[in-house]
């Protein structure tokens, strides 16, 4: 009997040391920035797309601004302190109005916020909820979702397409002609995987529109080829050979 009841409270210790233990493993669970985050009404919008190698981009077109040029692409390195919940943006290229403090910032000028994950990480609250982005899940409705990218020292291809067939090119290339060529667009696609084709609409383009840079130009559907290979971790567009990044 005395053997029988010593193994009942073995038992019962065992099962509340263990519960303990998975409560603790809850509390002490790292939160990550890591992913798509974005916001969207009408034609303005903010994309923060934060990158697993800590190199974050930043979209943005605010029809409330004096001028055009506050909007468009930013892109750098960033840290996440989990404790302090703070975001520090290193910003590496700037194309809306720098020196201007538009978007998340300057050049040269390490940029600090409160960045607070909210609702089950769902939402992103940055500088005390000045900026509330929801999290974009890259859900795998199709091969081509999810950010797709190159970069060679100064110069950079993200191709990201989203899951509600939104997408966004941004680019910096140092042979154009002119920095102006560089910058962002934003639109719809669709993927045709018989062809292997995808076609954008674009809806912004800040990257010298008109002259057919970057992706091309508003007002006309554009097709590419799309060949993906290396077990859909690399994405060729009309030659341009774009590595699975998210």
């Amino acid at each position: 009997m005395k053997s029988k009841i010593f193994g009942i409270i073995c038992a019962l210790l065992f099962l509340v040391f263990a519960c303990g233990d998975d409560g603790d493993a809850d509390n002490n669970e790292v939160v990550s920035v890591v992913g798509v985050w974005g916001s969207e009404n009408g034609a303005e919008f903010s994309y923060l797309t934060l990158l697993s190698n800590n190199t974050f981009l930043y979209a943005e077109n605010d029809l409330s601004v004096s001028s055009n040029l506050e909007n468009g692409l930013e892109l750098g390195t960033y840290t996440y302190d989990t404790s302090k919940e703070e975001i520090t943006f290193n910003i590496a290229y700037d194309d809306n109005a720098p020196g201007e403090d538009s978007g998340i910032g300057d050049i040269g000028t390490p940029v600090t916020f409160n960045a607070s994950v909210l609702n089950g990480s769902t939402s992103l609250s940055l500088a005390d909820g000045d900026l509330v982005l929801d999290k974009i899940e890259l859900t795998a409705t199709s091969p081509v979702i999810g950010v797709w990218g190159v970069e060679n020292g100064d110069e950079f291809s993200y191709l990201m397409l989203l899951s509600d067939n939104t997408f966004l090119y941004a680019e910096n290339d140092v042979s154009v002609t002119s920095d102006a060529e560089n910058g962002l667009e934003v639109g719809t696609f669709a993927y045709d995987p018989s062809n292997e084709e995808l076609v954008f609409d674009i809806e912004y383009d800040d990257n010298a529109p008109g002259e057919d840079s970057g992706v091309g130009d508003t007002g006309a559907s554009i097709t590419m080829d799309a060949v993906l290979s290396n077990e859909n971790n690399t994405l060729t567009v009309a030659g341009l050979i774009l590595s699975k990044a998210l």
